[in-house]
């Protein structure tokens, strides 16, 4: 669940958008250690209690300050990041290099 929330403060993604990018991406499921064939993704109402159990008690704050200060030890630096979704269609060839064969 925190490495859940990691991931949706990193890319500042909704509750169910946290959900849906850890099905779609390999490496979104492999950093929070989900193996889908022995369990589930917990789904986005349990993050979301999850995330208002870590603000009210102030556990956010320590989460963040205890890994920025792993991440400057070992030399790492996080930067906030963009999820890009893109997906590959087929496309007719250009007509324009057809037009200039055809005329030599």
């Amino acid at each position: 669940m925190l490495r859940m929330y990691l991931l949706q403060i990193w890319f500042n993604l909704s509750d169910p958008a946290t959900e849906d990018a850890i099905y779609d991406s390999y490496a979104m499921r492999k950093f929070t250690g989900i193996d889908f064939m022995t369990e589930a993704v917990p789904d986005e109402a349990t993050l979301c209690k999850f995330r208002h159990l870590l603000e009210e008690n102030g556990l956010n704050k320590l989460f963040f300050d205890a890994i920025n200060r792993v991440m400057v030890q070992t030399g790492h630096m996080m930067k906030g990041g963009t999820i890009v979704d893109a997906t590959i269609i087929n496309a007719p060839s250009s007509t324009k290099k057809r037009s200039q064969e055809s005329r030599f």
